[in-house]
């Protein structure tokens, strides 16, 4: 088969190839020079090209044309194959050139005389080519002589070419050389070998046979048998052609000393025969090709098995055998290939091909009738298997056909014609039809098969017959039986089995005879889905068989259950899962009744093939019952579930457990669990016929229903009068605790010079059941964006317009829930003060902590806050978190909060000083967390030294002036220089930054200066003088 006419693989190959050639490429061996590199990194864009790619198939552009095969058989190991062949790439891109079976005993390979490397791929050697064009490739492989009787082989895999043109020496003395196939071949003996020629079609494989002389010196080359068969003997005329190497005369062994030989002629002249060892030698002479015909005679053997005759022969290299025998006869050839019959004036020709051998055995026997389909013997053998229901008779007869001769495609059954036929299946079955009634009036059913069957073939056949459902119990019903047609002998069974409502009794049985259900075939027991009660068995179509139907009353089905019971105590109002296994010992179950006490709401029923269930009231007769219908009768074990709920009456503080009971139960046991889900206190009042036991040793269906503490666990044995137990129950007031909590609220605010203040508040939350977290924002504050563990959310507006209400996750693992606001603040002035406080969420903050990144173009004083200072403006300065937003080459900021924020630039400068604030359980202090931080810019800075040294130069003149007694000629003036000195210097150390201690000290100073120098103008006032002190 050409390798090239597989295009439909290559797109799944094509890229298998190229990670072969790229990563396990095989070089050749021998090879002169070595093979290039097999994967440049262009190779590799393509391979990975490829395999996201999926191209097209690679191969179709691709063919092998004008080779040239040299064999050389010559040497004793293997033979050594020479191919040169022209490979045509039309495609771009990575090509694969099929050349060779995996696994060929490569020695080289080149491609334009460079070495190449090929891949072993899909059973195949191809060689990868990443351009288009010819290339002319050259081969040489070794390939294994093969040896058979009298000469060699050689099966030789090629190139699949177009045209190629094979060259062989074979070794010397051979002789009859075939090549398989071959369009012409020539053979020709030179120099000591035999040279062999042909021309080969498109083809992968190539086969050469050649004989060797027997003996070393001659060789049947060719033999033609012609045998008729007598009464006693088989009459042969052999044609033999002898090829004789020796150049003396030779003895060639041609028959058996047992044959008898009539005569004989070399070339058409007479020819003698001689024995020796016991066979009947012909000597020729000398070397030469010599053309034999002898006629002999073989004995017929006639035995226990077919009448045979035995033939030797001198393994000629291609034998014929045609044997002719009187009447119909059915020829076998051992050895052989197939045996053609035909029959010629009343005869039978049979011809055979013989493979080169030495023992041939010729037998034949009687023949049967030809495979026909007018021929056909079938024997046909039905089993019907019968089931009564009310007011029908259910039949399935399963027919198996036995064909002996011939095929069939459409077989016949007849039926009764009071029956409905429903339908018919089987192996091949594709249709089937209702033909008109025989002449006894049964119906015809006549079933199309797909193709043709020999052997066995089965199929059934679903019909019923009504029965009137008042009809009166003594009236019989006849069973309808399945009658085969057109076969040579037929026979049946017949099985009644156990009905759901109705049972047959046997009242007339007419040509069948009652047998053991062990009768019935083992491939019919998965159709039988109840008891067999009757069997019966007929060896001839015709029998009667009528039944009787009457209804039976089924057995009580006999069971125990076991009810394990979890009530559950919640604020007014007690329910319950019971969870019942019944185990059925005998009979089945379609029904099933539960016996509960009156106040309690069914809530739910489960169970297996439930069709239905309702709730009976309870009734002078019994109790009040949950009864349960199911699809199907149900045997071995169910589990019931039902859940059921009893609302209690207000101020109500003793109570039963409501226990459900299996009505019918053979034994019933249980076990009951209490767990409360509220605050209630529960104790046992009343417990009778029940024993206390340890919760862990209640079964694991029912521990696993809860994950509550169970309280209370008992065990019992149903008992008449049942088992109960009373719980009183006393109520508590709930405390409420928090049912979330924050265990880390992280701030990060950016405070600009423009008075932007834009705050990231991120929340590490655990909820267990809060739908919203409040959270009421500083003054003045404008939501830019929220999320939610990561995603963008749509937060809602509280009722007052600083609340705002995320949505969060009911979840015991942390999560995160974010919120981005800004808060517009007044510009930052030469100098002052900044304060701002922290949103107040409505969840107990465990740990708090807030970085303030503040300008660092002023200076910055102590923070006033009663929260812990981590760390100081005046320390160092930072960057501020990027996390805030991105801030670009103008320095200004895009606001940050994921896919739910808005982008909003502001002016923020590049650096900040850094204020860390951090305090425990901060919205449970009494107040929003806040701070004050005091400012002053560089101007102020120098304006505020000045006037301080000034002020405090003009008051300490005054002072020194006062401390040595100086006279203060005018005191107004001394009190107003002093005075303004010390607005100088307090205004120069508030500019400075100064706390209030030093501003308070400087106007001490100055009030006791003032004082000091008015009381001393008073003084002079008193004195009445007139002229100044002397200095």
């Amino acid at each position: 088969m050409s390798r090239l006419r597989h295009p439909s693989r290559a797109p799944r190959l094509v890229p298998l190839a190229v990670a072969c050639a790229l990563l396990t490429t095989i070089p050749t061996a021998a090879v002169a020079q070595p093979a290039p590199a097999a994967a440049p990194p262009e190779a590799l864009s393509a391979w990975l090209e490829l395999v996201g790619a999926r191209p097209t198939p690679s191969r179709a552009g691709v063919s092998l044309s004008e080779a040239r095969v040299s064999v050389d058989a010559s040497p004793e190991d293997d033979a050594v194959v020479d191919v040169e062949v022209t490979a045509h790439v039309l495609g771009r891109g990575w090509s694969l050139v099929p050349l060779l079976p995996a696994g060929t005993a490569v020695v080289s390979a080149r491609a334009d005389g460079r070495a190449i490397a090929l891949t072993a791929l899909d059973g195949e050697l191809m060689w990868l080519v990443d351009a288009p064009g010819s290339y002319a490739i050259a081969l040489r492989y070794r390939v294994p002589k093969g040896a058979r009787h009298g000469g060699g082989r050689l099966a030789i895999p090629l190139p699949a070419a177009v045209t190629q043109a094979l060259t062989a020496t074979l070794p010397g003395g051979a002789v009859s050389p075939r090549v398989v196939p071959a369009l012409e071949l020539t053979s020709r003996a030179t120099g000591g070998s035999t040279l062999v020629t042909a021309q080969l079609g498109q083809t992968g494989l190539v086969r050469i046979d050649w004989g060797t002389p027997v003996g070393g010196e001659a060789v049947v080359a060719e033999a033609r048998y012609a045998g008729e068969v007598g009464e006693t003997t088989v009459a042969w005329e052999a044609l033999l052609t002898v090829e004789v190497l020796a150049r003396e005369a030779v003895a060639v062994p041609l028959l058996r000393d047992s044959a008898a030989v009539s005569g004989a002629r070399v070339d058409g002249r007479a020819a003698l025969l001689e024995s020796a060892d016991g066979f009947l030698r012909l000597r020729l002479p000398g070397a030469g090709r010599y053309a034999v015909a002898i006629r002999f005679e073989t004995p017929i053997a006639q035995g226990d098995g077919p009448t045979s005759t035995q033939l030797w022969l001198p393994r000629p290299a291609i034998a014929a055998l045609t044997v002719t025998a009187p009447g119909q006869k059915h020829v076998t050839v051992t050895p052989g290939g197939g045996v053609t019959r035909r029959a010629v004036d009343g005869s039978t020709v049979a011809t055979a091909q013989l493979p080169p051998s030495e023992e041939v055995v010729v037998s034949w026997s009687d023949a049967r009738p030809e495979d026909d389909p007018r021929v056909v013997r079938a024997n046909a053998e039905v089993f019907h298997v019968v089931v009564a229901q009310e007011g029908v008779l259910q039949l399935t007869g399963y027919v198996v056909t036995e064909i002996a001769r011939g095929r069939l495609s459409r077989l016949q059954v007849s039926v009764p014609p009071d029956v409905a036929v429903n339908s018919v299946s089987g192996d091949g079955v594709v249709d089937w039809r209702l033909g008109d009634a025989d002449a006894v009036g049964a119906l015809i059913v006549t079933v199309y098969l797909d193709r043709e069957v020999t052997g066995s073939h089965r199929y059934a056949v679903d019909y019923e017959r009504l029965v009137a459902p008042d009809a009166d119990p003594t009236t019989l019903v006849r069973v309808p039986l399945l009658t085969p047609l057109d076969v040579h002998r037929q026979r049946g069974m017949v099985a009644l089995v156990h009905g759901a409502e109705l049972q047959m009794t046997p009242k007339t049985v007419d040509g069948l005879a009652p047998v053991g259900e062990n009768q019935l075939p083992s491939w019919l027991e998965p159709e039988l889905r109840d008891t067999v009660t009757h069997t019966y068995k007929y060896v001839e179509p015709g029998g009667t068989l009528a039944v009787a139907l009457t209804a039976f009353e089924k057995p009580r089905p006999r069971f125990d259950a076991r009810v394990d019971l979890l009530a559950s105590i919640a604020d007014g109002a007690i329910s319950g899962i019971a969870g019942i296994d019944v185990v059925v010992k005998s009979g089945e179950l379609d029904s099933l009744e539960l016996a509960i006490p009156d106040g309690i709401n069914v809530l739910a029923v489960t169970a297996p093939s439930l069709r239905d269930h309702h709730v009976e009231e309870a009734t002078d007769s019994g109790p009040r019952q949950v009864r349960l219908a199911f699809t199907r009768a149900l045997a071995g074990t169910l589990r019931v579930e039902l859940a059921w709920e009893r609302v209690l009456a207000p101020g109500e503080k003793s109570l039963a457990v409501p226990l459900v009971h299996v009505t019918g139960a053979a034994l019933e046991q249980g076990t009951v669990a209490v767990e409360a889900l509220a605050a209630v206190e529960v104790d046992a009042t009343k417990v009778e016929r029940m024993q206390p036991i340890d919760g862990r040793d209640l079964p694991q269906s029912l521990i696993l229903r809860t994950t509550n503490p169970i309280l209370l666990a008992y065990r019992y044995v149903h008992a008449d009068p049942p088992a109960a137990l009373e719980l009183a129950v006393r109520r508590h007031a709930d405390v409420d605790v928090q049912v979330a909590a924050i265990d880390l609220a992280a701030y990060s605010t950016l405070w600009t010079a423009d008075g932007v203040v834009l705050t990231r508040a991120r929340y590490t939350v655990r909820n267990s059941g809060k739908q919203f977290l409040r959270v009421t924002l500083p003054e003045g504050a404008r939501v830019w964006s929220a999320e939610l563990a990561g995603q963008p959310v749509k937060p809602a507006r509280g009722d007052d317009e600083r609340v705002v209400l995320v949505p969060l996750l009911n979840a015991v693992e942390p999560f995160t829930a974010e919120l981005v606001y800004v808060v517009q603040q007044p510009r930052l002035g030469a100098a002052g003060s900044i304060a701002a406080s922290l949103p107040v969420p409505d969840i107990v903050q465990t740990r708090t902590s807030w970085d303030v990144y503040l300008p660092e173009t002023v200076r910055w004083g102590t923070p006033n806050t009663r929260m812990q200072i981590s760390a100081r403006p005046d320390e160092e300065d930072v960057t501020p978190p990027q996390t805030l937003g991105a801030i670009d080459a103008d320095g200004h900021l895009a606001a940050g909060g994921g896919e739910g924020a808005l982008p909003l630039r502001i002016e923020v400068p590049s650096r900040g000083a850094h204020l860390g604030l951090t305090q425990l359980l901060a919205n449970q202090a009494g107040g929003p967390p806040s701070f004050t931080l005091r400012y002053t810019s560089r101007g102020a800075d120098a304006l505020g030294a000045l006037l301080a040294f000034f002020g405090a130069l003009a008051v300490g003149l005054l002072l020194v002036r006062l401390l040595v007694g100086a006279p203060i000629v005018r005191p107004a003036v001394a009190i107003a220089v002093g005075v303004l000195g010390t607005a100088a210097v307090v205004v120069g150390l508030a500019a400075l930054g100064a706390g209030w201690v030093w501003p308070v000290t400087a106007g001490g100073v100055s009030v006791v200066a003032g004082g000091v120098l008015g009381a001393r103008g008073r003084g002079r006032l008193r004195g009445g003088s007139d002229q100044p002190d002397p200095v």
